[in-house]
């Protein structure tokens, strides 16, 4: 009588034979369990946390050697973290996130928009400087999921991580009070 008996093997192990078996282990393991290989994390892809709620993260690199991700967005308390194109997170701190769906994107970066910028403030981006005569958000998935005013022919509000820079002005009347001077054209 011969009885058939199942198995079951984890993904650390997996991992843990592919990474020290040899060559022939490693093409079965890649063969026979595909979807333990494939990162959870994709870079170009929209993530939030299930532990914080307003967390949300862009990925622009996944470093499988390091365990870890770069990339930028929000942080727990729903604040756009300034510096996070130079941050990186470790694999176990993300593995709780899930896909954003395209909504809650264009939500999260219209309600920082909106945030940032009022009409009449001015600009500065890659295109040069301008002023913003209506806040009308527009998303757009290409472009690492860029925002962009409906505009002329589109002022982009937020590209490849980065805000358009808000510029100080001053009226005429302002300058001379705060300089205790005259000023001539």
């Amino acid at each position: 009588m011969i009885m058939k008996k199942d198995f079951t093997i984890t993904k650390e192990q997996i991992i843990t034979l592919n990474t020290d078996g040899n060559r022939d282990v490693r093409k079965c393991l890649n063969e026979w369990f595909p979807e333990a290989f494939k990162p959870f994390l994709e870079v170009g892809t929209w993530y939030k946390s299930a532990q914080f709620q307003k967390w949300n993260l862009y990925v622009t690199e996944v470093d499988n050697k390091l365990k870890i991700v770069k990339g930028f967005g929000f942080g727990a308390d729903g604040s756009w973290m300034e510096n996070a194109l130079n941050d990186s997170w470790d694999f176990n701190e993300l593995e709780k996130c899930v896909q954003m769906s395209e909504q809650e994107v264009y939500d999260a970066l219209k309600n920082e928009s909106h945030k940032r910028y009022k009409e009449g403030d001015y600009l500065k981006n890659h295109h040069g400087t301008w002023e913003l005569k209506k806040l009308k958000p527009i998303y757009s998935d290409k472009y690492n999921n860029g925002i962009y005013n409906k505009q002329d022919s589109g002022k982009w509000l937020f590209l490849n991580g980065e805000w358009a820079e808000k510029i100080r002005t001053k009226t005429k009347s302002e300058a001379e009070k705060e300089l205790n001077c005259k000023i001539i054209d």
